[in-house]
């Protein structure tokens, strides 16, 4: 079965400076979205123990990531692979933080890792997924030591993404260009490089809406 594709085009064409020069002269931008089924989900879960000594945090870890591996395959038909993402190293207190240097509390080293389990994007089955890894002793909920957290427990995508970009940001400069050029030849000037390029992406189960913007200089 083909799958569908909904491509929506908007065109945001406008002068940043008007009657005005700018240092690096007018902007237009040109936006291109595209629209597609998901074909893969991407689940993140975490293994975390702690122990008197790192060593043995880190080995107490290690077991309870492959206890969540096993549980998680366990009679599921939809997972493709499962890969440990990122290692986190902390100091578990019950207060809470790092010990002050005057504390009487002894070290107690904490060991985090990431699961990065990919599957099918069918959520009623990643939903018992995450059941079985939570049953396991995982958690869903990142340590506060990640500067870049997931956008979610679950998040869905396409295998070519790539493919998909390039397409969409070939499609977007041959849109933009003839509706600049207009706009360059209204404000008496010449259309310049494209100076920017930003992409976004956002989407469920049922859709993945891929952003490509791009901002031309008017010299």
């Amino acid at each position: 079965m083909k799958k569908s594709i909904i491509v929506i085009i908007s065109f945001l064409l406008f002068p940043l400076c008007v009657n005005a020069k700018c240092n690096n002269g007018l902007h237009v931008s040109e936006t291109v979205r595209k629209t597609v089924k998901p074909d893969i989900a991407y689940i993140t879960l975490y293994a975390q123990t702690d122990a008197t000594s790192m060593e043995g945090a880190a080995q107490k870890t290690n077991r309870l990531v492959e206890n969540i591996s096993i549980a998680v395959k366990k009679d599921s038909s939809i997972i493709k692979g499962i890969k440990i993402k990122n290692v986190f190293l902390d100091e578990h207190s019950n207060r809470g933080g790092w010990r002050q240097g005057n504390s009487s509390e002894p070290p107690h080293p904490q060991v985090t890792k990431q699961i990065r389990i990919y599957c099918e994007p069918v959520p009623q089955k990643i939903y018992k997924i995450i059941d079985k890894g939570i049953q396991a002793g995982a958690s869903i909920k990142p340590p506060s030591t990640i500067s870049h957290k997931p956008n979610g427990v679950v998040v869905y995508g396409l295998v070519k993404t790539k493919e998909t970009f390039d397409k969409m940001e070939a499609e977007a400069i041959e849109n933009a260009k003839e509706k600049a050029e207009e706009l360059a030849k209204r404000e008496d000037k010449v259309l310049g490089d494209i100076v920017r390029i930003s992409y976004s992406q956002s989407g469920s189960s049922d859709f993945i809406s891929y952003t490509i913007s791009l901002t031309y200089s008017l010299k």
